[in-house]
Formats: C-alpha cells, structure tokens, sequence
C-alpha cells in the first residue's frame, strides 16, 4: 500500500479500513448522518461508520458488479455523502483510478475519502481536484495490516470533496480544535 514498502500490494488494492481513522472523522459528522460506500470491499468501513452513527443507504465493489467510477444519481438518493477508502494511486502514475473514483463521487454528492496524506502534494492533485477539495483532515498513520506489529509508514488524511465547492482547501488535525467543517454544525 505504501511507497516505501517492497511488499506487493494486495489485488485491487484492497486494505480493510481499520476503526482509528474513522474515530477521528465522527467529530466532522452529524449523528444519523447518511451515506453512500462505492468502495465496500469487505464492510469494514461500513461497520465502523455504523458505530459513530452513520446510515448506509447503498453499498457496492467491483466484487459485486458495481464500479465507483460509474456511481448513479440513483444509489445515492437519500444519502447525505459518498463515504469510502477507494484504492489509492499507484506510484509513479496519474492518480487513476483513484481520481476517477472521486470526480464521478463528487459529481453526485459530498465526497469523503480517506487517502494517503501525500495525495495532496501531488501534481494530478492540483491539476484535476484541488479547487473542489475543502478540507484536509489529517489522521497520522494507520495500521492497516489486523495481527501486524507495525502501523503504516504513510501518513494518512480524510479528503472532503464537492463539485459545487471552489476555494482554497484547509487542513485539519484530527485531534485538535473544534468542529468547524461546514459539513457538520457541532463536534461528535
């Protein structure tokens, strides 16, 4: 999953999001919060957003048939989000699929996606998404492997998205200050 790993990645990407970045995103949500995951893999992220009070209203993977770069106006009715940990860009490419994945998810609703923190410093970055990224909410690094030892050697952040939105993006800690995204009135 990281650049400086010469393990191979896993098939598709796929890491289960473990709970710890998700406990820091609760204080940006609303209770009861409602939301869309194009990227579901096994349901860990589906799991964890349950126990902050998220709703899912629709799920798919490519397991299931259902590409995140083709997401539907349709799947995300009633939902306030799309929430997900896409996979992230390989090394040394442009940013796809995982920039894909975002410009379709924010063409239908708010966006949140949890990437590595250097997503933000990258060219494909300014060039395709910058203006439409709001804010930045840095969660350190991950253990992403269950059983494993070690955590994560990238610094991870959760990614705020939406079309409608053109302005400078801020970033956040996750463990500091108070609640002041506008996508949620009062701290979890």
């Amino acid at each position: 999953m990281g650049k400086r790993s010469d393990f191979d990645r896993r098939e598709r990407d796929f890491y289960p999001t473990p709970l710890a970045p998700v406990i820091a995103l609760k204080r940006w949500l609303q209770p009861g919060f409602r939301y869309v995951e194009p990227c579901a893999g096994n349901g860990d992220l589906i799991r964890h957003l349950a126990a902050i009070g998220g709703v899912c209203t629709w799920y798919s993977d490519l397991e299931t048939g259902a590409d995140a770069r083709n997401i539907s106006e349709i799947w995300a009715i009633g939902a306030d989000y799309i929430i997900t940990n896409p996979p992230w860009p390989a090394v040394g490419g442009r940013g796809d699929p995982t920039i894909e994945i975002i410009e379709r998810c924010m063409s239908v609703r708010t966006t949140i996606v949890l990437l590595s923190a250097d997503f933000a410093h990258n060219g494909y970055f300014a060039e395709r998404l910058e203006r439409n990224c709001w804010h930045i909410l840095s969660v350190g690094r991950v253990k992403w492997i269950e059983g494993s030892a070690n955590i994560g050697k990238d610094n991870c952040a959760w990614y705020v998205f939406d079309r409608a939105t053109c302005r400078r993006t801020e970033f956040h800690n996750s463990i500091v200050g108070e609640c002041d995204l506008p996508i949620c009135s009062t701290p979890g």
